[in-house]
């Protein structure tokens, strides 16, 4: 997991560490890899989250909506 950061949430740690203990003089701020990962997604699960994303979530949210007014709308 710290690999997917570049190593950044070791260095936090132990720049805490360091902090804590007085001896600021050992922080270190590494530089960051200029190497990129592209995310690739397959199109099914592509499709499948922007359907559950723009028409599945919103709907629900509607319907829902439509049922409390209706409830409350009866007392």
């Amino acid at each position: 997991m710290d690999q997917m950061v570049s190593g950044s949430n070791s260095d936090l740690v132990l720049n805490a560490f360091s902090w804590l203990t007085g001896s600021e003089s050992g922080i270190t701020i590494h530089a960051k890899s200029l190497t990129t990962e592209t995310l690739t997604v397959p199109s099914g699960a592509g499709s499948l989250w922007s359907g559950l994303l723009m028409f599945a979530i919103p709907g629900a949210m509607l319907v829902l909506g439509v049922v409390i007014w209706a409830m409350r709308r009866k007392r």
